[in-house]
């Protein structure tokens, strides 16, 4: 313990760098015991902290303190960041005196810090428990903090947009033969469900992932029928969607499964899924990623699942189950074999309904309402949105009315679409995830100009500028033609970006937005003339340069408005789109007749004809 600290006084005093870190800091050895002597010593030297109080079980109010948003920017001073009930708490205070409290506790009528900013070195922030850490966006504000301070930065994103958005949907009913095709000519939950998917995706460009269960128990109506399901699933991938699996048999809780029951649920419906869809399309498919049914799954069962699937996204998680926002690697291993863990964050359709009883009204606002803590103060925060197929079609067995509404789910896509998140799969979300756990980011910034050398990542990833003074945006970026104003859109390759901040921006040919999840390959520009090539659907907006009285030409594209300068290009359907933006001279007619001269008259009678 005493080498580790020795070495992290001299990362934090002689190199400046900070530490983020929660709960008591290297107060115990390995077996949980307490070390000898002060076994906050250490905690001292490297956070100028030292634990107050704490207890267990208690009610617990967190709430921002930041009135100065030393790190705590966006939120307001007393918002409250979360409330428990009967849990485990810690309190710390500053030895010095000099640290920052930037979010406080109230316990028994008692308020604490629950998060200290100090400078011991670099600069530190200490949160009191993993669970206040990982609450609502704390934790990216604080490593924001003590990575670049208040100063000018640029900062790697997964997206273009404000956030991510990624739906899961598990298709439970997927293997109930009548449910999917029903006797006679009334149709099948899918017949419902793909309407709404086609009116959702032309209204918000909204796409999810679906996972579906086989059946392997036909004498009781539990199987897939290949020819009426697999025109279900070429529809939903044609449309951007991804096929998943939610395990062959819909078991309630995977931790009761032995490891060859695993194999089977989700290895062989991972087969066999794949075996019939590339059958079925004539080309190879891979269905990579798979849904955990029925209960939180534990660790071990997790690491199990993920040997047969290249991503898992586990059962209900909420505070006191499952992982609550875990979106990465579960363990090194995991991570060395690119094995992403996507928890879902907000609450299932089902778990509101039907297992809390809300109302549609309630769940429509618990939605909104998670939807809001989630990105009021997050930089391109990612949402897991869980839901079933039975929901938005208002399926229900046996004649009985459905407990669910389609609006419940059209209102919840179009506040998502309102703040501006984009859509992905979850597929595409590992894949983002996988890109950046892969990336490097170097950056240096002389005066108002920031200098940035990106590896290579998706094609869909940004640099976000941060910390810029007020009323600056993105005046240009050296060689570069697609940036708003304070976000650099990447290609595929990444590169190096000189950015320089000013007033106003730039008057040269640019992109300001591209389509939801377009990957950017190729650009070149002059200032004036633009190239690019994208691949995906959807549209893309251009500020032109000033084009006085030129004409602006386009190929690869249809133009569906220019406004002033403003130019909107439409793709057109997924795939891969080579546009150039062009320019052509307006020049004055020529006139051949009359002696090849500027003007010419003619005269002739009433009724003549006149041949020139």
């Amino acid at each position: 313990a005493d080498v580790i600290a020795q070495t992290l006084e001299q990362a934090t005093k002689q190199f400046g760098i900070g530490l983020v870190a929660a709960g008591e800091f290297m107060t115990n050895g390995a077996d949980n015991t307490a070390l000898a002597g002060d076994s906050y010593s250490r905690m001292k030297l490297l956070f100028d902290a030292t634990r107050v109080a704490g207890g267990f079980p208690a009610d617990v109010t967190v709430k921002a303190s930041d009135a100065s948003h030393l790190v705590l920017d966006g939120y307001a001073d007393g918002q409250i960041v979360r409330q428990y009930t009967g849990v485990g708490w810690n309190a710390f205070t500053s030895v010095s005196g000099t640290g920052t409290t930037i979010a406080t506790e109230t316990v028994g009528g008692q308020t604490y810090a629950a998060a200290i900013a100090t400078q011991t070195g670099g600069r530190n922030v200490l949160f009191s428990s993993e669970a206040v850490m990982a609450d609502d966006n704390l934790l990216q504000k604080a490593i924001d903090y003590s990575v670049n301070g208040s100063g000018l930065s640029v900062g790697l994103q997964m997206t273009r947009q404000a956030g991510l958005f990624a739906s899961r949907v598990d298709m439970d009913q997927s293997k109930q033969t009548e449910e999917v095709n029903p006797a006679g000519a009334a149709p099948g939950i899918y017949d419902k469900l793909l309407p709404i998917l086609t009116e959702w995706k032309t209204n918000y460009n909204f796409v999810g992932s679906y996972y579906v269960n086989i059946g392997n128990n036909p004498a009781n109506g539990e199987a897939t029928d290949w020819a009426v399901s697999l025109p279900v699933y070429k529809a939903l991938m044609d449309a951007g969607n991804e096929i998943g699996t939610h395990s062959y048999t819909h078991p309630m809780d995977t931790n009761l499964l032995t490891d060859a029951q695993i194999a089977f649920e989700f290895g062989q419906s991972r087969t066999e899924l794949e075996k019939q869809l590339s059958a079925y399309l004539g080309k190879t498919v891979t269905v990579g990623g798979a849904a955990v049914p029925g209960a939180p799954e534990q660790i071990a069962t997790s690491q199990e699942i993920l040997k047969y699937v290249t991503y898992l996204s586990g059962g209900y998680s909420g505070v006191g189950a499952g992982y609550p926002n875990a979106l990465g690697y579960m363990t090194p291993q995991n991570a060395a074999d690119d094995k992403v863990y996507i928890a879902p964050n907000t609450s299932f359709d089902f778990s509101l309904i039907e297992f809390q009883k809300k109302t549609v009204a309630e769940a429509s606002a618990t939605w909104a309402k998670e939807f809001g803590a989630l990105t009021a103060n997050a930089d391109a925060p990612v949402i897991v949105w869980p839901w079933h197929d039975y929901g938005p079609t208002m399926w229900a067995a046996d004649g009985a009315t459905s407990l669910y509404t389609k609006q419940m789910f059209t209102t919840f896509i179009a506040q998502a679409s309102a703040a501006g998140v984009e859509f992905v799969t979850l597929a595409d979300l590992a894949g983002r995830v996988s890109a950046f756990q892969n990336a490097t980011i170097t950056s240096t910034v002389v005066g108002n100009t920031i200098t940035a050398t990106v590896s290579a990542t998706t094609g869909t990833f940004s640099l976000d500028v941060d910390g810029q003074s007020t009323g600056q945006v993105i005046k240009g970026v050296a060689n570069w033609y697609a940036y708003d104003a304070d976000t650099v859109f990447l290609p595929k390759a990444g590169g190096t970006y000189a950015i320089t901040m000013g007033a106003v921006a730039d008057d040269v040919t640019h992109i300001t937005a591209l389509p939801m999840r377009a990957t950017l390959t190729t650009l070149s520009g002059d200032g004036r003339d633009l190239a690019f090539t994208v691949e995906g659907e959807g549209k893309v907006t251009v500020d032109l340069k000033a084009p006085g009285t030129d004409w602006t030409t386009l190929s690869g594209g249809k133009i569906t408005s220019q406004i002033g300068e403003i130019l909107t290009i439409d793709l057109g359907a997924i795939g891969v789109h080579d546009v150039k933006i062009g320019h052509q001279a307006n020049v004055d007619p020529v006139l051949t007749s009359f002696g090849g001269g500027t003007t010419g008259s003619l005269s002739i009678a009433e009724n003549g004809t006149a041949l020139t």
